[in-house]
């Protein structure tokens, strides 16, 4: 358990499109919450009543990666269409006895289309005091303010590819390239957010 934390990496084809085309479809059929900007989320937590075909579908099968114990804090269907400022994945935790685990996301598409996926990344970041990712705002960061990347160093950026789990440990930040910025307009992909105790 303890080898993943602090750190990120993917997991290459974790999940066959079609079979992730599905699942995706079924995610749609929950009503979508408020969010950030025009986002849409579709998330499933421990008293929804599709937990457990989440669980078997889905968090099941990481857990077997990762750890039999992760606990679902929430996964959502995510419909991006306005990035994500820097931020971490610390959040209310169901059970007091709990610790923040793991974030996981699987991309499925931009502008709705699988095959366009590589032109979204998700960048994790160290703090860094000395350090500043202001280098990336011209090209990848520009829906940040300039200065939010100060503070950072460049982890990762992990590129989408249909199918793949991306994770990281949930205390590090992380943010969305600008999809916007190289004219698409967003992005699709399930997001999972767990604990353990």
């Amino acid at each position: 358990m303890t080898q993943h934390l602090g750190s990120c990496g993917v997991i290459k084809n974790f999940i066959a499109e079609n079979e992730l085309s599905n699942i995706v479809k079924t995610f749609k059929k929950v009503n979508p919450s408020e969010g950030y900007g025009n986002n849409g989320y579709y998330g499933i937590g421990q008293e929804h009543r599709a937990y457990l075909w989440f669980r078997k579908t889905l968090l099941d099968r990481i857990s077997a990666q990762f750890n039999p114990h992760i606990k679902l804090i929430f996964g959502m269907l995510l419909d991006c269409q306005v990035p994500l400022g820097i931020h971490n994945d610390i959040k209310d935790i169901p059970d007091s006895d709990g610790t923040h685990y793991l974030s996981f996301l699987i991309p499925y598409s931009v502008d709705n289309q699988p095959e366009l996926c590589d032109a979204a990344s998700t960048l994790i970041f160290d703090q860094s005091p000395q350090s500043d990712v202001s280098y990336l705002h011209p090209t990848r960061l520009s829906h940040v303010p300039i200065e939010d990347t100060y503070g950072y160093s460049l982890r990762e950026d992990l590129i989408w590819n249909c199918g793949d789990l991306l994770w990281w440990s949930s205390e590090l930040y992380h943010t969305s390239n600008n999809f916007l910025k190289t004219g698409h307009q967003s992005k699709q992909g399930i997001v999972i957010h767990t604990y353990v105790v």
